[in-house]
């Protein structure tokens, strides 16, 4: 019996079958097999992960040593973060502001 050989590992994986169907209309999308699909999106998980870690520990880095902030890579990765926060925060300020908004204005007697 010969054994066939892959180039990667193989493994089986349980998936609801809503999933499954998604994932396959994603294949079709982006004209390649559910396989490519499900590896394209693992490793872009993995990748997010990663760069999550690497600022996680640039954030303990500078906690235990604030000097670090000057340090030219590290005060760019900080504005980075600072130019891509503010505006989420913002937003989010103002979807809390309108839903306050709304709020006292449903309470206000008729």
């Amino acid at each position: 019996m010969s054994e066939r050989r892959y180039k990667n590992p193989q493994v089986n994986l349980r998936l609801p079958e809503e999933l499954k169907d998604k994932i396959s209309r994603l294949a079709e999308k982006h004209k390649r097999s559910a396989n490519a699909e499900m590896v394209a999106a693992i490793e872009s998980w993995v990748e997010e992960y990663e760069m999550l870690e690497s600022r996680q520990e640039t954030l303990d880095l500078m906690t235990k040593n604030p000097s670090a902030r000057e340090q030219p890579h590290i005060r760019d990765l900080l504005n980075d973060f600072v130019a891509k926060v503010t505006p989420l925060l913002e937003e989010e300020m103002q979807r809390r502001e309108a839903a306050e908004k709304k709020e006292s204005e449903n309470k206000k007697p008729t």
